[in-house]
């Protein structure tokens, strides 16, 4: 489930993604420079005390060699090292491997990235049928579909189950897309659980199959799996949140019918050999995962677009640009970063989501650090702590929670005091009427707006309760726990002024 709302009641996803462009003056130094991999070794550390992160890993690549690796922390309460080797949830970083999965069947002419999608999955559809017949591989690949990230977080795929691709991509005929096809960008998991059906459409193989011939098999990703049983025989990292500012351990069900959309679970080796593959147009080792004539393919989109994994045309990027996919279940965190002009690549995974709600350190902001460290630039992410963040979450929330507290231990001096004035006065009421009625009222109505317009744009208006308290359960169990004692105080008090009036 990129960037995280800094406001309390923000909620989980958006940091599915980050693609963006550095200006020339953003940098201290103008090359490459040697770096210390002691020193960021222990930057590293120092970030994942101040981020709560239990357990990291990263690789560093340049050119077609992994440069260092390391890993620190606990994988579980018994204190597992952490290692190079040990596999993690990697979230939407998973997009990175859908993208290559297409590239390559684009390059052996079985796909065609302007074909609509319907050629490949006949029986898609969406509320709008013609819309539906207008949507090609490209604008899945760039999100730019028009389907909504609302639409892509639905819930019950996440919590029930099970169910498959076909499943999902059926029920999508009740979807309604929120934006003219190919208008602008906006991120959605269904463009890649539709990828993930186009795989499987074209070449006879579910997607896992194919994945592990095609990918992980000729890179060498030993230890990357696609499934859960077999990633915790192999040691699985436990998966962790924050809970107001402290870690929580958490394990959650494994949807794998999204799969395609970043349900992978890899390693930092294993994901630093695709980082190799991905700086060197598909080549690692004597293997090349792409067509060696790479001269019919075409660059998925232009610099115009948001979002891209670029698997060719890295060269005409500008010189600082950095191409980057960022990965957030509720328990873990990653991020792949690649800095194509110097050819340096990052990856980072941790066993804890630490920016849910606030835009704190956590693995992507780390990942940003470790590649401006490695080529001795001197630019550093400026995210607070997760400690300081939630003094202050805690705080306001502590705040709230004594308002209807104190009001519930003065019931009996209101009651007295009411029925002591000689005669009824709407004034008497008004307090009540603001702060029990009005107050509740703005933060029950008010947090699913928030949700379902900013946070999470498609998701449906009822939904934004049931997402909140799913996603940020101590903010959100907080919050509808206020409004509901301040609400059950203000009717106790109006049934009193009407009685005794």
């Amino acid at each position: 489930m990129a960037s995280f709302k800094k406001a309390l009641t923000s909620l989980v996803l958006l940091s599915m993604m980050l693609s963006w462009s550095r200006p020339n003056d953003a940098y201290a130094s103008p090359g490459l420079q040697g770096s210390s991999y002691e020193a960021i070794d222990a930057y590293v550390q120092n970030e994942m005390k101040v981020a709560s992160i239990p357990g990291l890993a990263y690789a560093i690549v340049k050119g077609d060699q992994i440069v260092h690796m390391q890993g620190f922390g606990s994988a579980n309460g018994d204190g597992l090292p952490v290692t190079p080797q040990t596999p993690f949830l990697i979230g939407s970083v998973g997009k990175v491997i859908t993208a290559l999965a297409i590239q390559q069947l684009v390059s052996a002419g079985k796909i065609e990235l302007d074909a609509p999608v319907q050629r490949y999955i006949p029986w898609f559809r969406l509320a709008d049928e013609g819309a539906a017949s207008q949507i090609n591989i490209r604008h899945l690949l760039t999100h730019t579909s028009g389907l909504s990230t609302g639409d892509g977080t639905n819930l019950k795929y996440y919590q029930g189950g099970p169910y498959s691709n076909p499943d999902i991509i059926r029920e999508m005929a009740q979807i309604h897309l929120d934006r003219p096809v190919g208008a602008s960008f906006e991120y959605s998991n269904l463009n890649y659980l539709l990828l993930g059906q186009v795989v499987e459409q074209v070449t006879g193989q579910s997607y896992e199959a194919y994945i592990q011939e095609h990918i992980f098999s000729p890179l060498e990703m030993q230890h990357s799996y696609l499934g859960i049983e077999q990633a915790k025989q192999a040691g699985l990292a436990n998966g962790n949140r924050i809970l107001f500012g402290f870690l929580s351990p958490l394990e959650l069900p494994y949807p794998r019918w999204l799969m395609a959309s970043g349900y992978h679970i890899s390693t930092a080796e294993d994901m630093a050999h695709l980082l190799i593959a991905h700086l060197n147009q598909g080549r690692y080792g004597n293997i090349s995962v792409l067509s060696p004539d790479s001269s019919h393919l075409e660059i998925i989109a232009d610099q115009s677009i948001d979002y891209d994994v670029h698997w060719i045309g890295q060269a005409g990027m500008p010189r600082y640009y950095t191409d980057a996919q960022s990965g957030t279940t509720l328990d873990y965190s990653a991020c792949y970063y690649i800095l194509p002009t110097f050819r340096t690549g990052v990856i980072v995974l941790t066993n804890a989501n630490t920016a849910e709600a606030t835009p704190t350190k956590n693995a992507q902001t780390i990942a940003f650090d470790i590649l401006e460290m490695t080529n001795g630039f001197t630019l550093r992410s400026s995210a607070p702590s997760i400690k300081t963040v939630y003094i202050g979450i805690d705080l306001l929330l502590f705040t709230g929670a004594i308002l209807p507290i104190t009001q519930i231990l003065r019931l009996r001096n209101w009651r007295k005091k009411l029925t002591g004035r000689p005669e009824k006065s709407w004034r008497f009421l008004l307090p009540t009427l603001l702060i029990n009625m009005i107050l509740p009222v703005i933060i029950l109505a008010g947090i699913p707006a928030l949700v379902s317009t900013i946070v999470v744009p498609g998701l449906s208006y009822w939904s934004g309760w049931a997402f909140g308290l799913y996603t940020v359960p101590d903010i959100g169990y907080s919050l509808l726990a206020i409004a509901g004692l301040l609400s059950i105080i203000g009717f106790v008090k109006i049934f009193w002024y009407f009685q005794l009036s």
